[in-house]
């Protein structure tokens, strides 16, 4: 469900006021009880665009795919260092890793994310189809240089050993299969968040 802006979240407001006042006039009964009402109460419920991000709690566990947040502290000092942010989706039938459906598994059990927020529809280049098959589109430069980068604050943050040189093949190709929303993340929950 799209999150609501300001101007649309007051209008349902004035809607549902109205109807319910309608109905109470004119004995038509309970409007509480209206398929309708109900169905905008509901809306009405759901977080405002001001802080998109969400208790992880709260996200579905259909398989749909979500930005997950977590915090990242630096093993030397013990402190916050930066947010993570890793698309993924939760396994509901409990064969995933940690709760997280194994394709989108990226080294963090699902109790250590603390929030999420829907992924954004990816940009529609106007003019042409999109391709059928991702892979088939080579990596630009830029796409190249993203990629990069992200490994080396993982590797700064998370030092790899020789052993660890299958995580390295891993990450990167979790970072190739999300490249395409990498620009569109939203930024990450504030501190006082959630």
């Amino acid at each position: 469900m799209a999150l609501m802006t300001d101007p649309l979240r007051e209008a349902l407001e004035a809607m549902v006021a109205e109807k319910c006042d309608y109905m109470t006039i004119n004995k038509l009964g309970d409007p509480e009880a209206q398929h309708t009402v109900k169905q905008a109460r509901a809306a009405l419920a759901q977080p405002t665009p001001a802080d998109p991000w969400q208790p992880i709690k709260t996200a579905p566990s259909d398989g749909t795919l979500f930005v997950a947040a977590i915090k990242v502290f630096l093993a030397k000092t013990h402190k916050f260092s930066h947010w993570d942010r890793h698309i993924i989706a939760i396994d509901d039938d409990g064969e995933g890793i940690g709760g997280v459906v194994d394709d989108y598994y990226q080294g963090w059990d699902l109790e250590h994310y603390t929030h999420w927020t829907p992924l954004r529809e990816p940009p529609l280049d106007q003019g042409t189809s999109p391709a059928t098959d991702e892979t088939e589109r080579p990596l630009t430069d830029e796409e190249h240089g993203m990629i990069d980068s992200a490994w080396e604050k993982h590797k700064a943050a998370v030092p790899v050993t020789a052993t660890e040189a299958t995580e390295d093949k891993i990450f990167k190709a979790a970072l190739l299969k999300s490249h395409d929303v990498v620009g569109t993340i939203t930024e990450p929950p504030t501190e006082g968040t959630g």
